[in-house]
């Protein structure tokens, strides 16, 4: 399981952005799977930081690409986000050389 801490803005806003907070070491994959379970009302994107990877979301579903299998085994450093209403983009940033 895994929490989204709002880091900013302190006041009343739709806009929130902050960093995922977990409760064990998350592969990519897993990451994505959960998030896609737990916010199915939500669309956004899938971005891995220092790539071009990047993949669109919405309705619990991947939209236009899945990721190479070595992303989505790789495990994860930290994971920052944006959201605003019912859009959530989340940048993945993996352990290095993974």
């Amino acid at each position: 399981m895994f929490k989204l801490i709002r880091v900013f803005p302190r006041q009343v806003s739709p806009y929130a952005g902050g960093y995922v907070k977990f409760d064990r070491r998350y592969t990519v994959g897993e990451f994505i799977k959960e998030a896609l379970e737990n916010y199915s009302a939500i669309s956004g994107t899938f971005c891995i930081d220092g790539t071009s990877l990047e993949a669109r979301y919405g309705k619990g579903k991947l939209i236009d690409k899945e990721f190479p299998e070595d992303t989505l085994n790789a495990k994860i450093a930290a994971v920052s986000f944006y959201t605003g209403w019912n859009k959530a983009d989340y940048v993945i940033t993996k352990i290095e050389g993974q």
